[in-house]
């Protein structure tokens, strides 16, 4: 294990630590890069082993236009949502 990596969530406690080092605040930039160039090894072997999907990885990023069809399906009456990324 290279990192431990902790998120809290709930009341006021909404934090994240990596290590035990609370990201926001104590991480440099060139320890941040560090982080995320492990994490993208760990998402390729994971993905190899389908322990993840690339749309997991898709969504990380901020899409750029999101849609929704104005009528529901007559069968299901699911709606149609559509998200782009351009990245």
């Amino acid at each position: 294990m290279r990192y431990k990596i902790t998120i809290s969530e709930g009341c006021t406690a909404f934090y994240t630590t990596i290590n035990e080092k609370i990201i926001d605040d104590d991480f440099t930039l060139e320890e941040a890069d560090e982080i995320i160039d492990y994490l993208c090894e760990q998402f390729k072997k994971k993905y190899r082993q389908n322990a993840v999907q690339l749309n997991d990885l898709i969504r990380c990023f901020q899409s750029d236009e999101w849609d929704c069809e104005e009528d529901s399906c007559e069968q299901c009456g699911d709606t149609v949502v559509r998200e782009t990324w351009e990245l």
